[in-house]
Parts: structure tokens; sequence; C-alpha cells
């Protein structure tokens, strides 16, 4: 604390000078380290969150921040007119680590995710084969029976989505050879109504069978059992499928009347 001073001929206290601890007078350069701080904090944070997937999308834009931060706040440290530039440096390097790994991260995970999604199907068969199941000996799954029969209820679980998949895949696989190799024809007319016929019942099975490799409950699996063997039995019996189909391409359009059983391709003029 600092002794105060007095005016020799009048005897007051001289007016107040000032010391280096006088809260009027600004900080020390030394003593403002905001930036600084806030750049390290934020690459604190951002180096957490980068390691979640989807979400360290967010990191990388407070890692960003943090760059930025960190970089003024060097350059002012630089300059002498602020301190903290370790602080400074490190928040800049944390933050940029934290935006390089998030980014790598998320497109590690977007194209995991694709893979898995587009190559499901030839997973499931290179697994099929490594336990030495043939893929062709696969029946259609009953409803209400599943692969699984151990049930502490004493209840037999119902058809599985792989199950159900690979059964609606082979299906489909065996009627385009029957058609392409012309067996099919044998079986039934070879005639526009038949032809139009085989085109939309191998739509709607695909369909059918795109939608369990995202993934469907027991119910609906039993659903698409019930409904792919309807819609063979329908086909072969040359009646109408029963679902109506409006697809449009580049070169014509394709309908067809689940009804009526009428309908086709028709090319764009």
């Amino acid at each position: 604390m600092s002794t105060p001073t007095f005016d020799a001929q009048t005897g007051r206290p001289s007016p107040y000078t000032g010391g280096p601890h006088d809260p009027l007078q600004p900080r020390p350069a030394s003593e403002r380290k905001g930036l600084a701080i806030t750049a390290l904090v934020l690459g604190i944070v951002a180096l957490l969150g980068c390691w979640i997937p989807f979400l360290n999308i967010g990191s990388a834009l407070l890692g960003l921040v943090g760059v930025v931060l960190g970089i003024i706040a060097i350059v002012q440290a630089s300059r002498g007119n602020a301190g903290g530039r370790g602080m400074a440096l490190t928040g800049t390097i944390l933050s940029a680590v934290a935006v390089v790994l998030a980014v790598a991260i998320s497109i590690a995970t977007y194209a995991f995710v694709s893979t898995t999604v587009q190559d499901r199907s030839e997973v499931i068969t290179q697994s099929l084969d490594e336990a030495g199941v043939d893929e062709d000996t696969i029946e259609a799954p009953t409803p209400g029976e599943g692969a699984n029969t151990d049930d502490t209820d004493g209840e037999t679980p119902g058809a599985t989505a792989v199950d159900v998949e690979l059964f609606l895949q082979q299906r489909i696989s065996e009627v385009k050879l029957l058609r392409e190799s012309g067996d099919l024809w044998e079986q039934i007319p070879d005639d526009e109504f038949n032809r139009t016929a085989v085109s939309a019942y191998l739509y709607l099975m695909t369909d059918m069978e795109l939608a369990t490799r995202f993934g469907v409950d027991e119910q609906t699996a039993d659903e698409y059992v019930e409904r792919a063997r309807h819609l063979e039995e329908l086909l072969m019996a040359q009646e109408p499928l029963g679902s109506s189909i409006d697809l449009t391409f580049e070169d014509g359009v394709f309908r067809y009347d689940g009804d009526t059983g009428e309908g086709g391709y028709v090319e764009e003029q």
C-alpha cells in the first residue's frame, strides 16, 4: 500500500498520482488473456467432441472458431498488446487437430454406413458361405416360425428380416432365370398380359427386398412372406396382382393396373 504525500505549504495531502495497483489505470498487456483462454477452452471442447459420429460436426465448427480466435490472440501477444501467447498457441493447435479429426471421422462414418447398406446382401451371403450354409437351400420362413426356436415363454419367434431378405432374393433370381431361359413361358402363356405381370411381380418383390435391408420387425417380415407367396400364386394363375404401379423413366413410363392386370411400358414420343 502506498503512503500519501502532503503539500509542504498547506499541509494537505497531495493529489494521488496513482501507483502500480491503481484500479483506474488500464491493466498491463500481459494480463489481458481473454482471447487466449477462449481459444484454449474451445480447442479442448472441440477435441473431446470430435470423436462422436454425426455430433462431431458441431465440434468442427467450434474448432474453426478456436483456430480464428487463437490466431488473433497470438498476433496480439506478439505485438505486446495482450498476453497468454502459450495458451493461444495451444488452443490453436488443439482446435486445428479437432477440425481435422472431426472431418476424417465424419467421412469414415459416412463411407462405412453407405458401404454397409449397399453391400449388406454380399456380407450376408459371405457369412452363410463361411458357416457352410447353402443359400439355395433356404426356403421361405413360415410366419410364426424363425431360425431361433429358444424362447422362455414357449412361443416360437417370427421370421427375421435376414430370413425374408434371402427368401425374396432367391425368388426374384429364380423368376428372372425362368423368364430369360424361356422356361417360365412353358408354365404360363407368353403374351403381353403375362409379360407385364412378370415385370410388375419383380418390381413388387424387389421393393419388399430392399425394405428388409433397412430392418423390419417380425410382424412385417411375416407379412412380406405371405404377400410374396400370394403374388406368386396370382402370377402363376394369370390373375391381376392387386397392386398398381406407375414408374416414370427417362425414355418412357411403366404402368400396371393391379385390379385389371392391364398396362405395360410406353415410350415417350
